[in-house]
């Protein structure tokens, strides 16, 4: 409350300097009245608000959901589609290098990039210069790798199959 009286103090002093009207004070039972008792906050009846947590909830379970949510909305989707050309193909890492289109579901410019696959896709039939679509998936360390591959323009639906 002390605060605001200053801050009230100063206005009315700086409206006097200023050749302005003078600020009207205010009543003994306005909040920001030196005057005012205080009180607790009352929300206005067209506001909102979060139900409160339980009292056997801490503040941390609380904190603990709120970023539970802020995690699953900013999470990456569960699997992406791109379209690309092989560049390189690596067996003894089970690795292919493609430079791909963007990426929509990720956010991805057109790039080059290496990806691993997931070993149960075959790349042996993979060679530089196809033109693949492929399906990524976020692994638990957050790289994405291959779980699909297909060339472009097959009419079958993404599969784990290399049959270029």
């Amino acid at each position: 409350m002390q605060r605001i009286a200053t801050i009230l103090s100063f206005l009315f002093a700086l409206s006097a300097c200023t050749g302005g009207p003078p600020l009207a004070p205010v009543s003994a039972d306005h909040p920001a009245s030196p005057q005012a008792r205080e009180s607790a906050y009352v929300m206005p009846a067209n506001v909102l608000a979060e139900d409160p947590a339980p009292p056997e909830q801490s503040a941390a379970a609380h904190a603990d959901r709120a970023t539970m949510a802020m995690d699953e909305a900013n999470a990456p989707p569960k699997t992406a589609t791109g379209t690309g050309i092989v560049k390189s193909v690596r067996p003894s890492d089970h690795v292919v290098e493609i430079s791909h289109e963007a990426i929509k579901d990720l956010g991805w410019p057109p790039m080059t990039m290496s990806f691993p696959v997931a070993k149960d896709v075959p790349i042996k039939d993979i060679s530089p210069g196809n033109r693949i679509v492929f399906t990524l998936r976020p692994g638990p360390d957050g790289v994405y790798e291959i779980i699909a591959i297909k060339p472009a323009g097959a009419e079958s639906a993404p599969g784990k199959s290399g049959g270029m």
